[in-house]
């Protein structure tokens, strides 16, 4: 895997995939649910939120080159925001180390098939 090769071991990687396998470095799943540490919805701006990525030490994002569902609308948790919040992060604060073709399964259907998606490794650029 190119992140175990590459990235230095005390990279810190925030990870827009649910299922993340033989990943050798420390990671935070982006989900909401799936962690405590960020909550997207007290972000007004990326750089409000890039300061939480630097104060829990991020220092990669690892995330699918998928476009926000129209149901995330009304997600809970904030999901909206960090789609939003993300974007911003692309324009302004990340630099592109890698990119490749993965097969992705999207768990909120009940077909369970897999497609080809791009897949981008972000170095976070702190001002």
């Amino acid at each position: 895997m190119y992140i175990n090769k590459t990235l230095p071991e005390k990279s810190k990687i925030l990870v827009w995939i649910r299922d993340v396998f033989y990943l050798d470095r420390e990671f935070i799943p982006a989900y909401p649910a799936a962690q405590g540490l960020i909550d997207y919805r007290k972000y007004k701006t990326a750089k409000d939120f890039l300061a939480r990525l630097k104060e829990i030490g991020i220092t990669h994002i690892l995330k699918p080159g998928l476009t926000l569902t129209s149901d995330v609308k009304n997600w809970p948790l904030g999901e909206k925001k960090l789609y939003s919040l993300q974007n911003e992060l692309e324009e302004k604060f990340l630099k592109l180390v890698y990119k490749n073709k993965t097969h992705f399964v999207e768990h909120r259907t009940l077909l369970w098939k897999p497609r080809e998606v791009d897949v981008f490794l972000y170095e976070i650029e702190y001002p």
